[in-house]
């Protein structure tokens, strides 16, 4: 069960940590995604919420729903700076331990929508297919690093192709 809160915190955090962090570059028009991404962001993401349809003391089966809520700071340091969004994700639980995850990252000038199958490892990718505001035409992807022993904090990078 550790290992499926740890894979929802990470799932969590890569949703919402599209939008929430320091970005650099420019929106342009809508171009295939080819070499560099022309937005990075890197930001921490703290889990603050999270429930499912069956016990957390248990491990989980197929069929049962997660869902999260998430909140994207700035990296001050190593520490946690200026909020800058939060995120919304729902999972469900498939066979052989993977999750096929659905989330919406609120960001500064917009959302980023995320997708994504993943198992229950530590860390993961997920696919940016689409957002609202500046980011409507964003492609990329978002991947969550947990951090340390705290399956609440995720380090996430959000590649995007705008």
């Amino acid at each position: 069960m550790k290992k499926l809160v740890l894979f929802a915190a990470a799932c969590a955090a890569l949703l919402l940590g599209a939008a929430a962090a320091t970005a650099s570059g420019t929106a342009g028009s809508s171009k295939p995604v080819l070499g560099k991404p022309t937005v990075i962001m890197r930001f921490l993401e703290v889990q603050t919420g999270m429930t499912a349809t069956a016990p957390l003391s248990q491990r989980p089966t197929f069929g049962e729903r997660f869902w999260f809520h998430s909140d994207f700071y700035k990296w001050n340091g190593t520490r946690r700076g200026a909020h800058l969004g939060h995120a919304n994700a729902s999972g469900v639980v498939l066979p052989a331990e993977t999750m096929e995850v659905t989330g919406v990252a609120s960001l500064p000038g917009g959302t980023i929508t995320v997708v994504g199958q993943e198992g229950m490892q530590r860390g993961s990718t997920l696919a940016v297919v689409g957002g609202t505001g500046v980011y409507a035409t964003a492609r990329g992807e978002v991947v969550i690093q947990p951090l340390g022993g705290d399956e609440s904090k995720s380090a996430d990078v959000v590649r995007l192709w705008i």
